[in-house]
């Protein structure tokens, strides 16, 4: 009967883990025996320790039974006394005999619960007639005297069973210690007896045959075929030895028949063929592939002679065809190197191209952004030249003609009287005078500040990577109205906002900002050139989803031709008298670094325009798209 090595090794394993499993489970008994009489002592102690909190608990609803009786409270305190006495029973039947005066505690104990429940009951009985008789009187007394009697034997039985239960842990620890030392030496007599186990199955069972089986194979695969595989076994190794010899002698007839085959091509008989039936498989295959080689090199050997022919024929043919094609070469590499020197020629169009949109650009948005500049200084000259700060110099004058009776003046001259309440407005009005130059030197910064940002942006476009910030959307569309400086009353214009709740984008501020100041401007002027007595600007702000946050600037100004709607974002077209057509199309490109879009409706002329600009909450604020323009 043959017996395989798989499951020689699965029976040792086996015994082994069995082995190891039996003297777990005896080890665990053992243990766990050691501390059963352990923990019946602290479940006991648990146990006690819930009678007094009962005790307190059946006490205090008895004397809300006397102020309010009631059905349910009645329920509750039978209850209790039920699980008392329940619980006492439970600690008395659980309490080792061997605990002598811990038994003498909890009888005690057991008999004040008794006690206890007759007393209650009695008490109960009484209330319920609504007598209050000598016997009711005692009763409580009784339920009382028990609170505090059950804390007194609870703390004794507790404290006399901790004495108890130290000899016990002394004893389960010795237990433990001689259970741990027994289970180390039982897992290293294990360990060790499966380690000497497996060393000499290994090597008896597999290592040992395999190294015959390896040696033989070196030497096969080194040509030699003397080298023998004992077969002596009936197990896989022996199966193994085998199919070896089996191979061998395969190999051994293949190699003298293929020597048979050369030494006879050799020889220049071509005739002789291999036997390939006399193999089979992949050896008679091969067999069969070298008679097909001989065959063919037999039947073609003049085809041979002759193709060499043909062949130094095509060689002159190549060399010929060689000289044309090197011609053609150095013909191309010099059409290459005109079209590289006309490339060149064509960048450097293409960058002074760009220089000059980006000259272009700096300059109509500075000029955007001067004109407000220009608008807050001639605000701010007025506010000076109006100032009343010149009826200042006037009360000093009035002031120092009186030196030396000013307080005189100040109370009883009629200049003087009225100088106080004068010099309060005064101060009052030059405080807003003052605010309001403020307001406006401000205003006057922010636009010098926006111009330089104008300048930081156009050198973007050679490289420089913009600053972004997390701002409201509401926010930019203020700043872009404070800077186009909209003035309602002069420019008769209404300003309409539908502001939505949205989220904040990270963007960069002054290109935002730019883009709408543009739009802003161009609204004006579509206003002001359709003539209207009161202009209308409206303003709107919308989130779309996924992630995009929607400006738009519409008015009631002269409209957009439907013929010019797809061309108004074109470089250089404009229907403006004195317009260079830069404005729209720089807002388009600022537009696409931000990843958005400028889009432009309009319902014809004298209709009025709207446009949309969309913007991702987190804006792109790259230069590809400029990078790649150019």
């Amino acid at each position: 009967m043959q017996v395989s090595i798989k499951w020689k090794l699965n029976a040792l394993l086996l015994a082994i883990v069995m082995a190891m499993s039996a003297a777990s489970i005896s080890v665990y008994r053992l243990g766990t025996r050691s501390i059963e009489s352990y923990e019946h002592v602290l479940d006991n102690l648990l146990t006690v320790s819930r009678l007094p909190g009962l005790v307190l608990d059946v006490n205090q609803d008895l004397q809300a039974y006397h102020r309010s009786p009631s059905p349910q409270l009645r329920a509750t305190i039978e209850r209790r006394v039920r699980e008392l006495a329940r619980l006492s029973r439970e600690v008395k039947d659980k309490t080792p005999e061997e605990h002598a005066d811990s038994t003498n505690t909890i009888d005690g104990v057991h008999g004040m619960v008794g006690s206890l429940g007759e007393n209650v009951a009695i008490a109960l009985d009484q209330l319920d007639r609504q007598e209050r008789t000598a016997k009711l009187v005692e009763s409580v007394e009784t339920v009382d005297k028990i609170v505090g009697f059950s804390r007194l034997n609870v703390d004794a039985y507790v404290s006399q069973e901790l004495r108890n239960m130290v000899p016990m842990r002394e004893q389960t620890l010795r237990d433990h210690r001689r259970l741990s030392l027994a289970l180390q030496l039982f897992i290293l007599t294990t360990g060790l007896g499966a380690l000497v186990l497996g060393v000499l199955f290994t090597n008896r069972v597999i290592a040992k045959p395999l190294d015959a089986v390896i040696v033989a194979s070196r030497k096969l695969a080194e040509g030699r075929f003397e080298g023998t595989v004992s077969q002596r076994r009936n197990d896989e190794i022996g199966a193994l030895a085998v199919a070896f010899q089996e191979l061998q002698g395969v190999l051994d007839r293949l190699l003298r028949e293929t020597t048979r085959l050369f030494d006879a091509f050799r020889a220049g008989k071509m005739d002789v063929r291999g036997e390939a039936e006399a193999f089979s498989g992949s050896f008679g295959q091969l067999v069969s592939g070298l008679n097909n080689v001989i065959d063919a090199v037999a039947a073609r050997g003049e085809e041979v002679r002759r193709a060499n022919l043909a062949l130094s024929s095509v060689n002159e043919q190549l060399s010929s065809a060689n000289d044309l094609l090197l011609e053609e070469i150095e013909e191309r590499q010099q059409a290459q190197r005109e079209r590289d020197a006309m490339q060149a020629e064509l960048l450097d169009t293409a960058r002074k191209a760009g220089m000059a949109e980006i000259a272009t650009s700096v300059l109509h948005n500075i000029g955007n952004a001067l004109t407000s500049v220009n608008i807050a200084a001639e605000v701010t000259r007025k506010l000076v030249r109006a100032s009343r700060s010149r009826d200042v110099s006037r009360i000093s004058e009035l002031l120092e003609q009186h030196p030396n009776d000013l307080g005189t003046f100040l109370t009883e001259d009629e200049r003087g009287k009225v100088l106080p309440a004068f010099m309060r407005k005064l101060s009052s009005v030059l405080a807003e005078e003052q605010g309001r130059v403020i307001a406006e030197l401000d205003e006057l910064r922010r636009m010098v500040d926006h111009a330089k940002d104008i300048v930081a942006w156009q050198q973007n476009y050679a490289g420089v990577a913009g600053v972004t910030e997390e701002l409201s959307p509401v926010v930019l569309l203020e700043d872009a109205l404070r800077i186009a400086k909209v003035d309602r009353e002069r420019d008769s214009v209404r300003i309409e906002k539908d502001f939505a709740e949205v989220p904040t984008v990270r963007v960069e501020r002054h290109k935002v900002v730019q883009i709408l100041v543009n739009l802003l401007a161009n609204a004006l002027h579509a206003i002001k050139s359709a003539g209207r007595e009161q202009g209308v600007i409206t303003l709107k702000l919308r989130a779309e989803a996924p992630g995009t946050i929607v400006f738009e600037v519409g008015d009631n100004g002269i409209g957009i031709p439907p013929e010019n709607l797809g061309r108004l974002f074109q470089y250089g077209f404009t229907t403006r008298e004195g317009g260079h057509g830069f404005g729209l199309h720089s807002c388009a490109i600022t537009a696409t670094e931000l990843g958005g879009e400028i889009k432009a409706e309009s319902d014809g002329e004298g209709k009025g325009a709207r446009f949309t600009l969309r913007l991702p909450l987190e804006a792109a604020g790259s230069l590809s798209t400029l990078a790649g323009r150019r």
